[in-house]
């Protein structure tokens, strides 16, 4: 299984608030993806963070790590502010991205889109806990800056994803099966963002290498 972070469960673990309770299961995260089991972490010198396993609606076994930092929600107006920056400059665009990603109940999400996936965790996003080390991450692995409003267009998910525990095993991973540019591969194929390296990718290319 796959942990996902979220911070809607109240904690404290040396005096550090982990984040604010949900009024009733139905309306929590949980509520709405089904029920978890949750365990507290520290990463390097951050705070703690909550990290629960969350099972996707209509996704079977799959699961996706997300994480969340204990860190205040940003405004719609500065995650709209910084998805500009990144070059999504389509008003409306913008705000789909945010409202998939944000809005357990988004109606973006039951509209399908050819080479988009809806299988969001939505939670609340913080531009420099969870938004900017994603783009700094993948601009780092060769991704151009100029490519990015597509990518995040074709996996609006992207935003919400974590880095330690999603992004770097799946970028190693490619690695370690000798593509030689991981930024190039992401570019051209940015739903591969939404495998788990266990779950999914390794099985694909096990059978791929046993049908050689």
């Amino acid at each position: 299984l796959l942990l996902v972070s979220s911070s809607l469960l109240p904690s404290r673990i040396n005096g550090v608030f982990l984040g604010a309770a949900a009024s009733s299961p139905s309306s929590s995260l949980g509520g709405l993806l089904g029920r978890s089991s949750h365990r507290c972490a520290v990463r390097g010198d951050q705070a703690p963070v909550r990290y629960q396993r969350y099972r996707l609606p209509h996704a079977g076994r799959q699961f996706v790590h997300v994480a969340a930092a204990a860190a205040p929600p940003s405004s719609f107006e500065e995650l709209d502010a910084y998805l500009q920056t990144l070059g999504v400059s389509n008003r409306n665009e913008r705000a789909r991205l945010i409202d998939l990603n944000t809005n357990p109940r988004s109606l973006f999400s039951a509209k399908r889109r050819k080479g988009v996936t809806s299988r969001i965790v939505a939670r609340p996003l913080n531009v420099e806990a969870d938004v900017k080390p994603v783009i700094d991450y993948l601009l780092n692995t060769g991704v151009g800056k100029d490519y990015l409003p597509a990518m995040l267009t074709s996996q609006p998910a992207i935003i919400g994803y974590s880095v330690e525990n999603h992004i770097k095993p799946l970028v190693s991973y490619l690695e370690e099966i000798g593509v030689e540019n991981v930024g190039e591969l992401l570019v051209k194929r940015p739903t591969l963002l939404g495998l788990s390296v266990d779950q999914s990718l390794r099985k694909i290319v096990d059978y791929l290498q046993s049908t050689d």
